[in-house]
This record gives C-alpha cells, structure tokens and sequence, in this order.
C-alpha cells in the first residue's frame, strides 16, 4: 500500500516537474519571441528615423542651399535630438577631403544615425552640386585649368575642378561679392593688395595656348596708372619672362607677352572695355599674339612668337598667376591702382582658339545646378 502511494507521489512530482519545466521553458520562449518581435520593431523603427533623417537634409540642401551650408560648416544638422523612444543625429563631411567642409567644398558626405533601444541604423549618402555647363564645356575642350572664382564669402581658397591647380584669395572676404550675367557669384576686388594667386605649375609651360576671362572694372585708371587684369610675372623689377593682361591710361586693354630678352610684345585695343560693363576676354599665343574681347578678334601681334614654354634660346614663365593685380612689369614703368572691378572664369588651354570656340565659352552659363544626391551614393548599415 506504501508503495502505491510512493509510486504515485513521485509520479505527481515528476509531472509537476515536467509541468513546470514546460512552462519555463514557453516564458522563455516568449520572452526571446517578445525580444525578437521587439528588436524587429525597434530596428524597422530605426530605418525610418534614419530615412527621415536623411530626407530633412536632403530638403534643407535642395530648398535653402545657404541653411545647408551653414549647418556643414558647423559639421552637423541634427546632433543626438530625441525623437519617441529613439533618437537621430545627421552629420556632414567633405567629400574629398573628410574634414569639416568649408565654403569651398562642393561635394557633402552626409551620415545620419537613429537609434530606438539596443536597434541601430546608419544611412550615408553623397549629396553635391550639379556642375555647371560652362565648366563641362571647359572640360571637353581639354583646359589645363580653370578657375571658376564661384566660391561663396568667406573662402579662401580659389578651386581648379578640372586642373587641381588651387589657389588662394587675398581677402575671403572678396569671394562671392557681386552677380556674373551668365549666372553665379564672382569676386569683387577693390583694394590694391586684393586679387587671387595661383602657384606655378610645370603644367603652365605652354608654347601655344588660349587664356579666357571675364572682367569687370568700375572705372578706367588714373592717369600714369594701370588696371591689373590677369598676369604671370614676377612682383620686382626684373628681366623674367611675362605675361600680363591689364588696361592703360589711354583706356586700352593690352595683352602683352614677352620673355627676357625683349622678344615679343604686345597688341592692344583702345576703348575695348567699357567701365561697368561684363567683358569676356581672351588672348591666344603661338604663331602670333591675338586678343579678342566678347567674341570678337580685334588686335594681332604677327611679331609676337614666344610662350610660357622654354624654346632652348628663351626662359620658361615659372612666376606665379595673378588675377585682379598687376605686379611690376620690367616694360612699362606704370604703378597700379586699385582694380575696383572683377576677374572671373578664367581657363588656360594648350592649343590657339578659333574664334568660334571663343563665342562658345563666352555664351556658356556658368551659374551652378542644384544640389542633387549623387547616383549609387547610398549606404546603409544596421547594429
């Protein structure tokens, strides 16, 4: 009878057992589903903080370019702002350079984070400005370099986007000024050390070539005075070879290209700028030195058969460009004044334009597209 009753005492026990064991182990099997379910929910949730995130900086770059740029500038849109249950950051870089972007910067390397409990998403895209036609134009035309002068104030550097041949600003302040007709800001200079230089490079020993700009001046010099335009000399009086584009005070605009010896000259075209008024400008070497203002060929100097290039009896041009300045030039003993005025666009080509492809760059719109996120840019990571 004991026995019975032992044997059916621990048979109770084993099923209570076996009960109890069931039943942790279904709390925890719906504890791990809840954390599963929950994970998903949070992680799902995550992916939409992190789009959304991404979609306002997407917004504020295609509608209030300006705001964007602050917001770059200062390296974040969004930092750590608590949303529900999560939060979201959108932090932004240079491209090219992965530093905090700068007035300069064109391409914006965009990361925005939301996190909801232990689910995490990352979303990263590349968002940069359309280029311009005029820039493409000088792409496809095979420019050693160009120097578009868009940056917006307070840039210090001058970008080459198709050369890589950077330059700096005298002045920040003097970028993104005034207007250009064909679209853009451009620089104003209005004092004389202002201007932009650009180094030297071996890639600018050129014996035939085509230099184009555009130029504004508010009024034509005083007399015994120059306006500096564009040049490659040196800032002394010296014997080096040059090249210097700059308007007298005889109101001419004069191209002139020389190298040490005296060989060369210059041609020159009276009452070819009007003050306050956009020219386009460009001078062409080779077999002969041409200057053509707005599309049109107006002076040639037959005589002139010299380059930036050494030619074995010549020094090559190694000075530095000037643009909005005048330095000293050993063949004419003229000091200059305060540009007052803008120098902008300006492309360097191997090869002597027809005029043809002159009329093509100066009708080129130079203004930048909108921002726009650039194809296969988008990446997505989830923690």
């Amino acid at each position: 009878m004991l026995a019975r009753r032992g044997g059916v005492y621990l048979a109770v026990v084993g099923t209570v057992a076996a009960v109890t064991v069931l039943s942790l182990t279904g709390v925890a099997l719906r504890k791990s589903f809840n954390d599963r379910a929950r994970l998903g929910a949070h992680t799902a949730d995550a992916h939409r903080l992190a789009r959304s995130a991404g979609e306002l900086v997407i917004h504020q770059a295609v509608t209030d370019e300006d705001s964007f740029r602050k917001s770059a500038a200062a390296g974040v849109v969004f930092d750590g702002a608590e949303l529900g249950q999560g939060s979201i950051s959108a932090t932004i870089r240079d491209a090219d350079t992965d530093s905090t972007p700068t007035a300069s910067t064109g391409r914006f390397a965009v990361v925005a984070d939301a996190t909801v409990g232990s689910a995490r998403s990352r979303l990263g895209f590349t968002i940069s400005e359309e280029e311009p036609p005029l820039t493409t134009m000088m792409r496809d035309l095979g420019a050693v370099a160009y120097w578009p002068m868009d940056e917006a104030t307070g840039a210090t550097v001058v970008s080459d986007p198709i050369g890589g041949h950077h330059g700096t600003y005298s002045d920040p302040d003097e970028a993104g000024f005034i207007d250009h007709p064909n679209g853009g800001e451009v620089p104003y200079y209005d004092w004389i050390s202002d201007g932009a230089t650009v180094p030297h490079h071996d890639d600018f020993l050129l014996a035939e070539g085509t230099l184009v700009f555009w130029v504004y001046v508010m009024q034509m010099p005083a007399a015994t005075t120059t306006l500096g335009l564009v040049n490659k000399e040196e800032n002394a009086w010296d014997d080096s070879p040059h090249l210097s584009v700059f308007v007298n005070d005889d109101a001419e605009l004069v191209a002139c290209l020389a190298d040490k010896s005296r060989a060369g000259w210059q041609c020159e075209e009276r009452n070819g700028i009007t003050p306050q008024t956009w020219h386009h400008v460009a001078v062409s070497w080779g077999d002969a030195l041409r200057l053509y203002i707005d599309g049109a060929l107006v002076s040639t100097a037959n005589a002139v058969k010299v380059g930036l290039a050494s030619t074995g009896t010549t020094d090559p041009n190694t000075s530095d460009w000037h643009f909005g300045v005048r330095n000293k030039m050993r063949l004419l003993d003229q000091p200059s004044q305060p540009m007052n005025g803008s120098v902008c666009r300006v492309g360097l080509f191997d090869r002597a334009f027809s005029e043809k492809e002159i009329q093509e760059l100066m009708g080129a719109t130079g203004s930048k597209g909108p921002m726009a996120i650039e194809p296969g840019s988008f990446t997505r990571v989830t923690d």
